[in-house]
């Protein structure tokens, strides 16, 4: 997806990718879809194209403030995915 904006009157070009993500905890109601920019990998990273991502237990936790471990909002829910290829820089 792009997305298209204007800045100084010059229009750019903004590559997206849809997220599931929490601001806030609470029930599923608070899982909203969004558009992210897509993240420019580091030098000893990869980018990955991901076909189909999967919410489990653990987000479940997550989501609704259980985890035992300290997690900054926002979040983006789908730790589990498939994906085949990776991208060029």
């Amino acid at each position: 997806m792009f997305e298209q904006g204007s800045a100084d009157g010059v229009s750019t070009e903004v590559r997206t990718m849809k997220a599931m993500r929490v601001h806030e905890f609470g029930g599923p109601d608070a899982i909203r879809e969004e558009d992210l920019p897509i993240p420019t990998p580091g030098a000893d990273e990869v980018l990955v194209k991901v076909h189909a991502a999967g919410v489990g237990p653990w987000d479940g936790w997550i989501r609704s403030g259980k985890s035992v471990l300290p997690q900054p909002l926002p979040l983006t829910l789908g730790s589990g995915c498939l994906w085949r290829d990776s991208l060029p820089r």
